[in-house]
């Protein structure tokens, strides 16, 4: 009979170096940490056994890890304004002040199928008034089988706009370019710190949305 194993599935990439966030996944153990969102297969520590005399479909519990697939990604609503355009070509704007504010949302469309949205928002102003107002919501669809329950929510507010995260970083530069303005270059958003702070501070399980279900 073979020893027993663990198996480690490693969901995605952040930028947490220094957190470490240990969550109940039920008869899974997850822990964010190191930079990764991970899922080990454990049963309430009780490894899973895989030997010779196992039957198929006991092996293929014990096989089975979390998939994810990218169903799809789409602008949900964008807008820009510019109220004083006339004022800002009639020269080089003086100490511009700029405001932004990120948050994420999720929400569970249908059997293993979620999405997550970066919701962002700019507002530039100069001592003419407002230069520009930019907000835009940007989704992913995600299809999550064999994943425990309480990993979806890490992953749809930790991983899932971290993947995001680089097209609505590309949208917000050619739309300040394209009006008018030089392009708005954000800089990388920690995900996982965000979501770290606000489960130490005992706030709902996403970044200023409801909790996913």
């Amino acid at each position: 009979m073979r020893g027993p194993s663990t198996q480690t599935v490693i969901l995605g990439q952040t930028r947490d170096d220094d957190q470490k966030l240990w969550l109940d996944c039920g008869e899974y153990r997850c822990v964010l940490a190191n930079g990764s969102v991970k899922v080990e297969t454990s049963y309430r520590r009780v490894l899973f056994m895989v030997d010779e005399t196992s039957s198929p479909s006991d092996q293929a519990t014990a096989k089975a890890q979390p998939n994810i697939r990218v169903m799809g990604q789409y602008i949900k609503d964008l807008s820009f304004e510019s109220p004083n355009v006339g004022k800002v070509n009639d020269g080089p704007v003086e100490n511009p002040q700029l405001q932004v504010e990120v948050n994420v949302n999720a929400r569970q469309v249908g059997p293993s199928v979620f999405e997550s949205v970066i919701a962002f928002e700019a507002n530039a102003t100069s001592k003419t008034g407002a230069l520009y107002k930019l907000a835009i919501d940007y989704g992913g669809m995600f299809k999550l089988e064999n994943m425990p329950q309480q990993a979806v929510e890490p992953f749809l507010l930790v991983n899932a706009p971290s993947l995001l995260f680089p097209f609505v970083r590309r949208l917000i530069a050619d739309l300040t370019r394209e009006g008018g303005f030089p392009p708005l270059m954000l800089d990388p958003i920690d995900f996982a710190s965000l979501y770290v702070r606000r489960k130490q501070d005992g706030g709902a399980g996403s970044n200023g949305s409801q909790p996913v279900n």
